[in-house]
Parts: C-alpha cells; sequence; structure tokens
C-alpha cells in the first residue's frame, strides 16, 4: 500500500492507494501529510498543521483520527516535519525552536508519555537536520547534519 498527501479536497490529506495500482482513497478528513505506516501496517502516523506541526493517528482503514503528540504551546517550536520515526514500541522525534538545539524525544505508545533523550545542536533553520531514521534494535539514530551553508563570490573579468 501507498501512503501520501494530497490537496485534492481542497486541503491536503493523508491518502492511500494499492502499490500495483488502482484508485486512491482517503483516510484522513481533518487534514494531515507526511504520513508514515506503523510496522503492521494497520496504523499510519501523520502530521496535521503545516505552521505548528503535531503528531496524529489513524486506522489504516480510516476512522478516528487521534492525536498522539500535542502541538506545543511555545512560539517558534515544532515537530520537524522529515524528522520522526515510527517504531513497534513507539515514536522518536525532533522537536526544535530556532537559534535553540533540536531535542531529540520518544514517545511510548504503551505509557502515552514523551521523554527527552538528546540535545542534537543548535537549530539555525528549519532545514539543519533532514531525515531521521532508527535501526530496528533501537540502538542507533542516523540524520543528516548541515554544519554551514556558505557561497563563494567569483569574479568574471574580460567577458566582452
Amino acid at each position: 500500500m501507498l501512503y501520501f498527501s494530497s490537496n485534492r479536497t481542497g486541503r491536503v490529506e493523508v491518502w492511500k492507494m494499492p502499490a500495483a495500482g488502482g484508485a486512491a482513497m482517503q483516510v484522513t478528513h481533518g487534514g494531515g501529510f507526511n504520513p508514515i505506516p506503523a510496522a503492521d501496517g494497520r496504523t499510519i502516523y501523520y502530521l496535521r498543521d503545516e505552521k505548528f506541526p503535531w503528531l496524529w493517528a489513524v486506522s489504516a482503514e480510516g476512522g478516528e483520527e487521534k492525536c498522539m503528540i500535542e502541538a506545543t504551546p511555545e512560539p517558534g517550536k515544532w515537530i520537524d516535519p522529515g524528522n520522526w520515526a515510527v517504531v513497534g514500541r513507539g515514536i522518536y522525534f525532533l522537536e526544535g525552536r530556532r537559534g535553540n538545539p533540536f531535542a531529540l524525544k520518544f514517545f511510548d505508545f504503551e505509557t502515552r508519555r514523551t521523554t527527552a533523550l538528546a540535545s542534537l545542536g543548535p537549530a539555525s533553520g528549519p532545514y539543519q537536520i533532514l531525515g531521521l531514521s532508527v535501526d530496528p534494535n533501537e540502538r542507533s539514530i542516523v540524520y543528516a547534519q548541515l554544519d554551514k551553508f556558505d557561497f563563494d563570490l567569483m569574479l568574471i573579468e574580460n567577458f566582452h
């Protein structure tokens, strides 16, 4: 099954369609993007609200949409849309605020609690860290970090 986001209804929602092709079916109805299915395929996790994303869940068949991780009330703080991973027992995610370190956090499905695990350096912009991935044993996490973004000033002479 393929899960994707589309605004074909006038609002971005999560949709699914068979990998072999066929009709797409709308899964969410309250808004949603960046869908990630659980390992068992029964639950789809996704972000809602593009300005201050927070994490929701819905059955792969559709139905009741449940908020899993509340949006933080602190201005400028967000769950980074590309930086979260679903594992069997919970969700690892990065939370950040411009000018401050990203925090690696874990939401436990059983206890429904979020635990801060580590600080990952200054968050100088919304795309400083890209692509969070967790190994199946949950012993390692891989992500890409942009440490600097610079340009060289070039000169062309005698071009006439």
